[in-house]
Order: structure tokens, then C-alpha cells, then sequence
């Protein structure tokens, strides 16, 4: 239990922008999309 608490703590005072980073979304993900469907984001 002590150690799902450390982890969430490191998560929620962690440098990341967005909770799409959270969820593992980095910029390779970010380079697949089209400028076409840049408005679908």
C-alpha cells in the first residue's frame, strides 16, 4: 500500500503537462498525426 502511495505522489507532483502524459503519450504518438486531422485532437 505504501508503495502505491509513493507512485501516486510521484505522479501527481511529476513535470508532465498533461494527463495524456500520465497515460503514456509522448511526442512519437504526437508525429502520427496528419495536419489534416489536427483539428480532430
Amino acid at each position: 500500500m505504501a508503495a502505491l502511495l509513493k507512485v501516486e505522489q510521484d505522479l501527481t507532483s511529476s513535470q508532465l503537462s498533461s494527463p495524456l502524459e500520465l497515460l503514456g503519450w509522448s511526442e512519437f504518438f504526437a508525429d502520427q498525426v496528419q495536419p489534416s486531422e489536427a483539428d480532430l485532437i
